[in-house]
């Protein structure tokens, strides 16, 4: 006998992500900036690449499951708090 599947919890909402950059931004000191970089594409034996994984920071705050992409974070910035690179 197999035990039943657990139910898939419910996809994070775009709104969750949102908290979740603004509370790292209410702690940042008045000035500063957050540059974070989300995980590259890994080869693996120099011809095939490992599955990709996003960098779990960079994950908790954007949900953002591309590679090579940058967050930057500017609290207080009328232009726009959180710019989100991606290629």
């Amino acid at each position: 006998m197999h035990p039943e599947t657990l139910p898939r919890p419910a996809p994070i909402t775009n709104d969750e992500y949102r908290a979740r950059r603004r509370a790292l931004m209410d702690r940042l000191p008045a000035g500063s900036a957050v540059l974070l970089p989300g995980a590259a594409l890994v080869t693996r034996s120099r011809d095939s690449e490992f599955p990709f994984r996003q960098d779990s920071d960079f994950h908790y705050l954007t949900g953002f499951p591309e590679p090579e992409a940058l967050l930057l974070l500017r609290p207080g910035r009328e232009a726009g708090e959180c710019v989100l690179f991606c290629q």
